[in-house]
C-alpha cells in the first residue's frame, strides 16, 4: 500500500506533468524536429553529457559586464573622404568617445544600457562581439535635432554631427538609450 507521502507526491508530479504539456503541446512539432536536428549532428548527446556547457545557449544567461575600455577598442569610425566632413565628424567621434568613457556601471546610463542600445545585449555575448562596432556620421540639414541611431544587426551607431559640446552629447545619448528601453528578448 502507498503511503500519503507518495500519493502526494505522486499527484503532484501529475500536476505538474499536466501543465508543463500544455504549455508546450503548440510547440511540440517544433520541439521535435529540434530534437532529431541535434540528434543527427550528435549535439544532443553532448548537450545532455554537458549541460553546463550548453546552458549559456539555451538559457539567457547574462554574461561578463563590458568595460569602457573594450566597447572603445570595439568602435571602429567611418570618416568621410572630404576633409572638411572629415573634421567635423572628428569632433563628434571625440565627444562620443568622451561620453563612453564617462560611463560606469552605476547610475542612470550605464556602459550596459549603451552596450545593449548598440548591441541588443547588455552583457558581452559568450563568444565574443563577433565583429566591430562601426560609427557612422550623419550630415543633416541646418536646424536639426535629430538624435544618434542604431542598427544593432549591422552594429552601427550613427552620430549625427550637430552635436557640438559634452553636454549636446550626453543629452542626445540619454535620450536615445533611454528611449529604446523596450528592446530586448522576443
Amino acid at each position: 500500500m502507498e503511503s500519503v507521502h507518495d500519493l502526494v507526491s505522486g499527484k503532484y508530479f501529475l500536476l505538474l506533468a499536466m501543465n508543463v504539456k500544455s504549455q508546450l503541446a503548440d510547440f511540440m512539432p517544433q520541439l521535435m524536429q529540434l530534437q532529431q536536428g541535434m540528434a543527427s549532428c550528435g549535439l544532443l548527446d553532448s548537450v545532455k553529457n554537458n549541460p553546463k556547457l550548453w546552458e549559456a545557449v539555451f538559457i539567457d544567461v547574462p554574461g561578463p559586464n563590458a568595460t569602457t575600455g573594450e566597447y572603445l577598442e570595439n568602435l571602429v569610425a567611418v570618416f568621410s573622404e572630404s576633409q572638411v566632413l572629415k573634421n567635423e565628424e572628428i569632433d563628434v567621434y571625440k565627444l562620443f568617445s568622451d561620453f563612453i568613457e564617462s560611463l560606469t556601471e552605476e547610475g542612470d546610463l550605464t556602459i550596459s544600457h549603451l552596450l545593449k542600445w548598440t548591441t541588443g545585449s547588455p552583457s558581452v555575448p559568450v563568444l565574443g562581439f563577433g565583429k566591430p562596432f562601426s560609427v557612422a556620421f550623419v550630415h543633416c540639414q541646418d536646424g536639426c535635432r535629430c538624435r544618434p541611431t542604431v542598427s544593432t544587426c549591422d552594429i552601427v551607431v550613427k552620430l549625427p554631427v550637430h552635436i557640438k559640446s559634452e553636454e549636446e552629447m550626453l543629452a542626445m545619448m540619454t535620450s536615445a538609450v533611454k528611449d529604446s528601453s523596450g528592446f530586448g528578448l522576443v
